[in-house]
């Protein structure tokens, strides 16, 4: 979704705002930190599309479609948790990628993944040095891995790039609306994207990792 005059939207992106998203008033062009959200810990289910994997697939199938049953979904998946402009920057890795929560113990028999996600000085506790890649915890009562994210000081994205016209998951499908006020009441939902929308739960009852991951079910 994009805030334009044109009410064009992006096919290729989806936004969730979260603590201190910045605003920037036309008349001034001054920004201003509003707290829409105060996301420290929680969780995104995601039910993960089907991407082109070029490190073991020699044919590229095309776009899913009623005649192509053998294709993708989107050519590429990922969710990002992104920093503010002007505020801290977590120096922690902040996406992860369809093929990675696809990867083995990753992925529920229904085709379910988890992204967590805490305060960063949480998951610095637990990240490996330099390392380029979101460190994992196992979720009991589901039974698979999950990478642990920084929480957002500025909006999780979710990326999808060139999805299949006919794949109900696309943000397409999300009510493209011209103006902000008018977007934040178009929302990527069970209603617009069926059981693909992403599903973010905030979890203010935990306070540590484990806590985290024993309410994720």
């Amino acid at each position: 979704m994009a805030d334009s005059p044109t009410g064009q939207c992006s096919a290729d992106y989806l936004f969730s705002p979260a603590y201190g998203m910045a605003l920037t008033q036309i008349s001034t062009g001054i920004q201003n930190y509003v707290n829409f959200y105060n996301f420290s810990w929680g969780v995104i289910r995601i039910k993960v599309p089907a991407v082109f994997n070029s490190a073991v697939e020699e044919v590229y199938q095309g776009s899913w479609s009623d005649s192509n049953f053998g294709g993708y979904d989107v050519n590429y998946f990922s969710v990002s948790a992104n920093t503010a402009k002007d505020l801290p920057d977590p120096s922690l890795p902040f996406t992860v990628n369809a093929l990675m929560l696809q990867a083995g113990g990753m992925m529920t028999a229904e085709g379910m993944s988890y992204v967590l996600f805490a305060p960063s000085e949480v998951v610095h506790s637990i990240a490996r040095a330099n390392s380029t890649v979101p460190p994992k915890l196992f979720l009991p009562r589901v039974g698979v891995m999950a990478y642990v994210l920084a929480a957002p000081s500025y909006a999780f994205m979710f990326r999808y790039k060139e999805p299949s016209d006919d794949w109900s998951g696309s943000p397409s499908n999300v009510p493209c609306m011209s103006t902000l006020m008018e977007m934040n009441a178009s929302v990527a939902n069970c209603t617009t994207l069926g059981n693909w929308a992403p599903q973010i739960t905030r979890l203010d009852e935990v306070g540590n990792l484990q806590e985290l991951a024993d309410s994720v079910k």
